[in-house]
């Protein structure tokens, strides 16, 4: 698929766009909708999104690491400025999420870090991407599908075989994180590679993009009934179960329809 057909059909979505701080002091989630970033403690927006191509990315900055909400918020404004046509591929993110790492160990506090997960559509096309344990879903045809993979030492004792996805859902260990964004990073990045994963564009696909302060409380089968065949319209029941469970961290999603 050449660069011209994909941008001369363009996307239209209707995104909710959800940020809770919990019970966490500050706000080290941010997210990018279309060209605009948001950092707040709390958020609930709705927005619709018509272009030639529109980018949504959900980054959770390191609590355990410094200055986690500097790190989400320069990682998302730097690949809003430099994302471009020239990007609609997953080599083209590639080489874009690499400087954005170079600029972030030259830039940012030692130690800093951040996941980061996120989908670029076009009329066409939908690329998806992370690294670290932020996620990407897709609602298609009423099954809850998980596009990103994540970055986690649960993650890879699954891979392995050695725990379920059940399993692992209660893991003591499931919030270590083993890639991402930032100098706390440096070391893997050469050696470990971003997740990608392209898609067709079909009408009433719904991407459903969230910071672990939502999978940590939710379950994917859960999370499926919970938002339903139409999650756009289940914004509200996702955000009563995660009450319900008690928030325990910055939780963050934003989930986009495309419109026919």
């Amino acid at each position: 698929m050449s660069r011209d057909s994909r941008l001369n059909n363009r996307v239209k979505l209707e995104v909710r766009t959800v940020m809770d701080i919990g019970p966490r002091s500050g706000q080290e989630d941010a997210v990018l909708v279309g060209t605009r970033v948001y950092q707040q403690p709390s958020l609930d927006l709705e927005t619709e999104e018509d272009a030639s191509y529109v980018s949504l990315c959900v980054c959770d900055g390191m609590g355990g690491h410094a200055a986690g909400d500097i790190c989400s918020r320069f990682v998302l404004d730097e690949f809003n400025r430099s994302f471009s046509h020239d990007t609609l591929s997953p080599e083209g993110i590639d080489v874009l999420l690499n400087m954005i790492q170079t600029a972030a160990e030259g830039e940012l506090p030692i130690s800093s870090g951040t996941t980061i997960a996120g989908v670029v559509l076009t009329g066409e096309q939908a690329v998806v991407f992370n690294a670290g344990d932020s996620r990407v879903y897709l609602m298609r045809g009423g099954e809850l599908l998980r596009c990103s993979h994540d970055h986690s030492y649960v993650q890879s004792l699954v891979d392995k075989g050695a725990v379920s996805e059940a399993e692992a859902f209660t893991h003591p260990y499931r919030n270590v994180v083993s890639f991402g964004v930032g100098s706390a990073f440096s070391e893997l990045w050469g050696h470990t590679e971003v997740h990608y994963k392209v898609l067709d564009v079909r009408p009433d696909d719904t991407y459903i993009l969230c910071s672990d302060g939502v999978t940590d409380l939710i379950e994917d089968p859960v999370m499926e009934t919970v938002l339903g065949p139409s999650p756009i319209t289940g914004v509200a029941r996702l955000r009563v179960e995660l009450k319900r469970k008690t928030l325990k961290d910055n939780t963050t999603f934003i989930i986009a329809r495309v419109v026919a």
